[in-house]
């Protein structure tokens, strides 16, 4: 039993009087009115941080006479999306023991094709490739070469 309840039993043996809802809300307004806050600013991030990064993980089980292999890259986002995912391709391309990278190719709206670009060669002009798929459904088969 709380003190007040106590005391209420000595006073008298009506049992406290329960607090309406109008009474609640007007205590806890009061309660949000009058305690003071202190607003806390957060740190802004300094121009050194990195806001945008990347990380891939793989890890390869030995096999036959090939080792294990793990590795770890991470990367600042600031180049193009093509240039990290060549830089996975290489990654995948020491565990699996074969260049990948000269195997994946780009369906893009607006291929580059630069010289200097990262996944030269590779772009796929995206328009042009869905009308050729259309055109050849052959493409799809696994059996192998074309003849």
């Amino acid at each position: 039993m709380t003190l007040d309840e106590y005391f209420h039993k000595i006073v008298n043996d009506k049992p406290p009087k329960e607090l309406t809802m109008f009474e609640i809300m007007k205590a806890k307004w009061t309660e949000f009115f009058t305690t003071q806050f202190k607003w806390i600013e957060e740190p802004i991030a300094s121009a050194d941080e990195p806001t945008d990064s990347w990380a891939f993980y793989a890890h390869t089980s030995a096999y036959d006479d090939i080792a294990a292999k793990e590795t770890f890259i991470e990367g600042v986002q600031d180049g193009t999306w093509m240039e990290i995912v060549d830089q996975v391709l290489d990654v995948l391309s020491h565990h699996y023991g074969y260049n990948i990278k000269e195997q994946v190719y780009y369906a893009v709206a607006f291929p580059l094709n630069h010289p200097e670009s990262s996944s030269y060669g590779r772009e796929l002009n995206d328009e042009v490739l869905q009308k050729l798929l259309l055109s050849f459904p052959e493409v799809y088969e696994v059996k192998g070469h074309i003849e």
